[in-house]
């Protein structure tokens, strides 16, 4: 069995025989001190234990947050802003990559010589071919 000093001193207050009362009231300080004690440290962790599960939950968003890149804001290339427009409109020119570039899950081309080509959907004839043949119309002469 261990023996403290606090635990030697009670011991040797009672096999001496000393003044019963001053023995109650010192033992009843000792009890209500510890219990108190108890009941700070408890009161501490009650407190304590939201705001470190607060803390915890922060520190897991800022390091699934710190993982992935965060999103860039690009500028539009110089030449896409100085692009010429038709004299006395808002239509802006664009270049033969540019107009390409506006239909990526269509199928198109470019059709004819560079002064005259002409801007073809290459999946017209299969979507005209759904809707069915068209009715011919007769004139009159």
């Amino acid at each position: 069995m261990k023996t403290t000093p606090e635990h030697d001193e009670l011991l040797n207050e009672v096999l001496t025989g000393g003044n019963v009362t001053e023995l109650r009231t010192k033992s009843l300080d000792d009890t209500l001190t510890a219990v108190r004690q108890h009941r700070r440290l408890r009161h501490a962790l009650r407190c304590a234990s939201p705001v470190a599960a607060i803390g915890i939950l922060m520190a897991i968003f800022w390091y699934r947050h710190s993982q992935f890149p965060q999103p860039v804001a690009v500028q539009p290339a110089a030449a896409a802003m100085a692009a010429p427009t038709v004299p006395g409109t808002s239509i802006r020119l664009v270049s033969d990559e540019e107009l390409l570039a506006m239909f990526p899950d269509r199928p198109v081309a470019l059709v004819g010589p560079p002064g005259n080509r002409q801007f073809v959907f290459l999946d017209e004839k299969r979507a005209s071919q759904a809707q069915g043949p068209r009715p011919v119309r007769a004139l009159k002469l």
